[in-house]
């Protein structure tokens, strides 16, 4: 055991140390000044740069900024977005699933791209946000995305649950190729950016942050509306599907799950008097334009007594905060994976302080010689990694 006289602190309990000392000393201004932790007051700001509407490919900006005597409560603050998105829909079929969802996994899926810069500096780039939105959903509990409105469960999805960033649309009587306009209206909490995850306060002398975001509908994802007691009530839903994907075929795979907008799908059936499910052929929406009718940042501020306000400024305006920042990185393999049965291809990244990591393979052209595989499960792909340390 090392002596205490003799132990250097690393980086990691500096940030620690340093985070929750700064934490503690604005809760007690907070309780100084006669502030309860949830009576924040919202100040609004607008994109700025490039007004809405906006439409797909352009950028606006929005301002992190507290005024003197505030602090901006980075963990309740938020973007809120208005998007309306054109989507040609096929003919029904008389299917049953009447009402599709089109939306996102996430709400912050529909920024496609974005910078975050300070008064002078340019502090990151993010040219692919779609894998950080990726990363964030698939390492949130399942509990905390069925009670979060920000986020869409197939478990939501099928009971038709109102909280999801996204729109139900009746199908039903669409007769042909029908392009209609989908509203989806966003909340994106500051805190599912990166640099912001672990920053609870910013007060006024920290300076301005500003946020360029790209939004896009590249990531909007589809999905019937299909109650989970039809599957208990006409089981022959599940044995069909699982009879159609064993066969050896080139036919899309039958799946009631997520797609993407342009992708084919094939998720359609009807049903006979006597339960009989019959399943429908490979439909697909489609969509090359979105546009934002409305783009404005939300902060919640507090704000101090001034003489509070100075003491905690003198305290902490000269000192610098170490914060831990997640980062994504990806790459791609050196090979692309094709129809071939058997490839070698392999991934070499030089990474430090990797908490997680996650290998994406597209479905299309993944299947086991002989019969169609079940991609979307159990894709039959054999991966090894290796660690080599320096």
């Amino acid at each position: 055991m090392i002596a205490p006289q003799n132990h250097e602190p690393g980086i990691g309990e500096v940030m620690k140390n340093s985070q929750e000392q700064w934490y503690a000393s604005v809760d007690e201004c907070l309780l100084v000044s006669e502030v309860h932790p949830a009576s924040y007051e919202y100040a609004v700001a607008t994109g700025y740069g490039n007004v809405p509407p906006i439409n797909e490919g352009g950028m606006t900006s929005l301002d992190i900024l507290a005024h003197r005597f505030h602090v901006v409560s980075v963990e309740n603050s938020c973007i809120l977005i208005n998007q309306e998105v054109e989507v040609t829909i096929p003919k029904s079929d008389d299917s049953y699933a009447k009402f599709y969802y089109i939306g996102y996994l996430t709400s912050f899926a529909c920024i496609g791209s974005y910078m975050i810069d300070t008064n002078t500096d340019q502090l990151m780039t993010v040219s692919h946000a779609n894998w950080e939105a990726l990363i964030n959903y698939i390492s949130t509990k399942d509990d905390v995305k069925e009670s979060d409105p920000n986020y869409a469960t197939l478990a939501k999805i099928r009971r038709k649950d109102p909280f999801v960033p996204g729109t139900y649309v009746d199908v039903s009587k669409i007769t042909g190729d029908t392009k209609i306009t989908v509203p989806i209206t966003l909340k994106i909490p500051l805190t599912y950016f990166l640099l912001f995850h672990n920053i609870k306060y910013l007060p006024e002398w920290m300076g301005k942050f500003i946020i360029k975001i790209t939004p896009s509908y590249r990531n909007i994802v589809v999905a019937p509306v299909i109650p989970e007691e039809a599957f208990i009530i006409y089981p022959d839903i599940v044995n069909k599907m699982n009879l159609e994907n064993a066969q050896d075929s080139e036919d899309q795979l039958v799946d009631f799950g997520f797609y993407q907008l342009n992708q084919k799908m094939r998720n359609k059936f009807t049903l006979q008097n006597d339960g009989t499910c019959t399943l429908g052929a490979v439909h697909e929406f489609k969509c090359i334009f979105q546009r934002v009718t409305k783009c404005e940042m939300r902060l919640a501020t507090y704000q101090l007594n001034m003489d509070v306000f100075n003491r905690l400024a003198f305290q902490y305006a000269q000192v610098p905060f170490i914060f831990p920042i997640n980062m994504v990185y990806h790459k791609d393999f050196a090979m692309p994976i094709d129809a071939n049965e058997n490839i070698n291809t392999t991934l070499t990244a030089a990474l430090m302080y990797v908490d997680s990591s996650y290998t994406f393979f597209k479905e299309d052209g993944i299947k086991e010689a002989g019969k169609r595989g079940d991609q979307r499960e159990k894709p039959p792909i054999k991966i090894n990694f290796s660690k080599k340390n320096f």
